[in-house]
Protein backbone atom coordinates (compact mmCIF):
# COMPACT_ATOMS: atom_id res chain seq x y z
CA UNK A 1 0.00 0.00 0.00
CA UNK A 2 1.21 3.19 -0.86
CA UNK A 3 0.78 6.14 1.66
CA UNK A 4 -0.49 9.28 -0.22
CA UNK A 5 0.97 12.42 1.60
CA UNK A 6 -1.74 14.32 3.30
CA UNK A 7 -3.27 17.47 1.67
CA UNK A 8 -5.84 19.78 2.65
CA UNK A 9 -9.25 19.84 1.85
CA UNK A 10 -9.54 23.46 2.46
CA UNK A 11 -7.22 25.82 0.66
CA UNK A 12 -8.67 29.45 2.09
CA UNK A 13 -7.12 30.94 4.85
CA UNK A 14 -9.69 31.93 7.14
CA UNK A 15 -9.57 35.44 9.03
CA UNK A 16 -10.50 34.16 12.56
CA UNK A 17 -10.30 36.80 15.44
CA UNK A 18 -9.67 35.69 18.92
CA UNK A 19 -12.73 36.53 21.40
CA UNK A 20 -10.15 38.89 23.28
CA UNK A 21 -9.44 40.79 19.80
CA UNK A 22 -13.59 40.66 19.35
CA UNK A 23 -13.84 42.42 22.88
CA UNK A 24 -11.32 44.97 22.23
CA UNK A 25 -12.76 45.70 19.11
CA UNK A 26 -16.08 46.31 20.51
CA UNK A 27 -14.97 47.78 23.51
CA UNK A 28 -13.44 50.68 21.08
CA UNK A 29 -16.30 51.41 19.16
CA UNK A 30 -18.29 51.66 22.12
CA UNK A 31 -15.82 54.31 23.58
CA UNK A 32 -15.89 55.83 19.89
CA UNK A 33 -19.58 56.14 20.06
CA UNK A 34 -20.13 57.11 23.22
CA UNK A 35 -18.03 60.49 23.07
CA UNK A 36 -19.86 63.72 23.45
CA UNK A 37 -19.73 64.60 20.04
CA UNK A 38 -18.74 61.47 17.69
CA UNK A 39 -17.78 61.95 14.44
CA UNK A 40 -18.37 59.31 11.74
CA UNK A 41 -15.39 60.74 9.74
CA UNK A 42 -12.65 59.99 12.68
CA UNK A 43 -9.89 58.64 11.70
CA UNK A 44 -10.50 55.64 14.30
CA UNK A 45 -13.21 54.39 13.21
CA UNK A 46 -11.98 54.52 9.23
CA UNK A 47 -9.16 52.23 10.96
CA UNK A 48 -11.45 49.95 12.78
CA UNK A 49 -13.95 49.56 9.85
CA UNK A 50 -12.24 46.88 8.32
CA UNK A 51 -12.56 44.84 11.48
CA UNK A 52 -16.31 45.01 11.54
CA UNK A 53 -17.95 41.65 11.32
CA UNK A 54 -21.93 40.73 12.96
CA UNK A 55 -20.63 39.58 16.31
CA UNK A 56 -18.64 42.81 16.84
CA UNK A 57 -21.55 45.24 15.49
CA UNK A 58 -23.95 42.99 18.10
CA UNK A 59 -21.72 43.47 20.96
CA UNK A 60 -21.29 46.77 20.63
CA UNK A 61 -25.20 47.65 19.80
CA UNK A 62 -25.14 45.50 23.45
CA UNK A 63 -23.48 47.69 25.20
CA UNK A 64 -24.58 51.12 23.70
CA UNK A 65 -26.24 52.97 26.50
CA UNK A 66 -28.42 55.22 24.07
CA UNK A 67 -30.84 53.87 21.88
CA UNK A 68 -30.28 57.10 19.24
CA UNK A 69 -26.49 56.21 19.32
CA UNK A 70 -26.76 52.56 19.00
CA UNK A 71 -28.74 53.41 15.64
CA UNK A 72 -26.28 55.69 14.31
CA UNK A 73 -23.86 53.03 14.69
CA UNK A 74 -25.75 50.20 13.29
CA UNK A 75 -26.52 52.98 10.47
CA UNK A 76 -22.56 53.62 10.06
CA UNK A 77 -22.15 50.10 10.53
CA UNK A 78 -24.14 49.04 7.35
CA UNK A 79 -22.43 51.55 4.86
CA UNK A 80 -18.84 49.93 5.79
CA UNK A 81 -17.20 48.47 2.58
CA UNK A 82 -18.01 44.70 2.47
CA UNK A 83 -19.72 44.25 6.15
CA UNK A 84 -23.41 43.22 5.85
CA UNK A 85 -25.78 42.59 8.71
CA UNK A 86 -26.85 39.31 9.99
CA UNK A 87 -30.30 38.47 11.86
CA UNK A 88 -28.41 39.02 15.33
CA UNK A 89 -27.48 42.43 14.69
CA UNK A 90 -31.20 43.13 12.97
CA UNK A 91 -32.00 41.37 16.41
CA UNK A 92 -29.73 43.97 18.89
CA UNK A 93 -31.22 46.75 17.41
CA UNK A 94 -34.67 45.74 17.80
CA UNK A 95 -33.70 45.15 21.64
CA UNK A 96 -32.57 48.81 21.90
CA UNK A 97 -35.96 49.86 20.01
CA UNK A 98 -37.78 47.58 22.21
CA UNK A 99 -36.39 49.59 24.86
CA UNK A 100 -37.12 53.03 23.14
CA UNK A 101 -40.69 52.10 23.25
CA UNK A 102 -40.90 50.35 26.38
CA UNK A 103 -39.65 54.45 27.87
CA UNK A 104 -42.50 56.02 25.55
CA UNK A 105 -45.32 53.52 26.90
CA UNK A 106 -44.13 54.19 30.61
CA UNK A 107 -44.25 57.94 29.94
CA UNK A 108 -47.75 57.86 28.07
CA UNK A 109 -48.86 55.41 31.09
CA UNK A 110 -46.59 58.16 33.97
CA UNK A 111 -48.50 61.12 32.34
CA UNK A 112 -51.90 59.00 32.47
CA UNK A 113 -51.69 58.63 36.36
CA UNK A 114 -50.94 62.52 36.57
CA UNK A 115 -54.39 63.10 34.58
CA UNK A 116 -56.34 61.14 36.72
CA UNK A 117 -54.71 62.73 40.00
CA UNK A 118 -54.37 66.29 38.31
CA UNK A 119 -51.08 66.23 39.55
CA UNK A 120 -47.94 68.49 38.14
CA UNK A 121 -50.15 70.03 35.59
CA UNK A 122 -49.57 67.06 33.09
CA UNK A 123 -52.22 66.78 29.91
Amino acid sequence: MVSQPYRSICTEVINVLLPQDETYIGNNFISLFSQQKISLDDPQLKNLAPSLHPRIVETVLNGLRSWKIAHMFFTWASKQHEYKHNCYTFTAIARQNALLRAVAMDVLNFGSLFKMFGKCGVG
